[in-house]
C-alpha cells in the first residue's frame, strides 16, 4: 500500500521546444549538466530578490522562491528525511538523451519539465528562467536556444 502523501502529490508535466537561435547549436554529448548548471544560475538571477549567497538564511526565509526550489527545506516535523539538510528539488528538467552535440538551425530540441507540488505555482519563474538561459547561452560554446513553446 502506498503512503498517504502519494495520493495527495500533484505533478505537472511540460514539453518545451527550442531551436538554435543561430546557424549552429553546439552542446556536450551529455546535455543534462549544461542545461542544469545554466538553469540554476539563471533561476537565481530571476527568482532571488536579495541575490545573497545563502538564500536559506536571508531575511526572506521560506518566501524566497530560489531557496524553496534549489535549497528545498525538509518540512518541519517530517518523519521521512529528517536527517537530511535538504529535500529533493521539486522539479525535473530533462534534455534530450540522444548524445548528439550539434543541431542545425531548423532542428527542434525538446526539453521535459516536471514540476511537483507547490512548484507548479511557480511555473512563471521556470518560463522566465528558460528565456534567460536562452539569452545567456548553454554550455561552453554558449549556444543560444530560442524557446518556441
Amino acid at each position: 500500500m502506498l503512503p498517504s502523501f502519494i495520493s495527495e502529490l500533484t505533478v505537472a508535466h511540460f514539453a518545451i521546444r527550442c531551436r538554435p537561435a543561430c546557424a549552429a547549436f553546439h552542446l556536450p554529448g551529455y546535455k543534462g549538466g549544461a542545461f542544469r548548471g545554466g538553469f540554476g544560475y539563471a533561476f537565481k538571477s530571476i527568482a532571488c530578490p536579495t541575490h545573497e549567497v545563502d538564500c536559506v538564511h536571508s531575511r526572506l526565509g521560506q518566501s524566497c522562491v530560489y531557496s524553496q526550489v534549489f535549497e528545498t527545506p525538509v518540512p518541519e516535523g517530517a518523519s521521512i528525511m529528517r536527517k537530511y539538510t535538504y529535500a529533493p528539488h521539486p522539479f525535473v528538467l530533462t534534455p534530450p538523451l540522444d548524445g548528439r552535440s550539434r543541431y542545425s538551425e531548423n532542428e527542434e530540441i525538446t526539453l521535459e519539465l516536471v514540476l511537483v507540488g507547490r512548484a507548479i505555482n511557480w511555473l512563471a519563474y521556470f518560463i522566465c528562467t528558460l528565456e534567460e538561459l536562452g539569452r545567456r547561452g548553454i554550455g561552453r560554446a554558449r549556444s543560444q536556444p530560442e524557446f518556441v513553446s
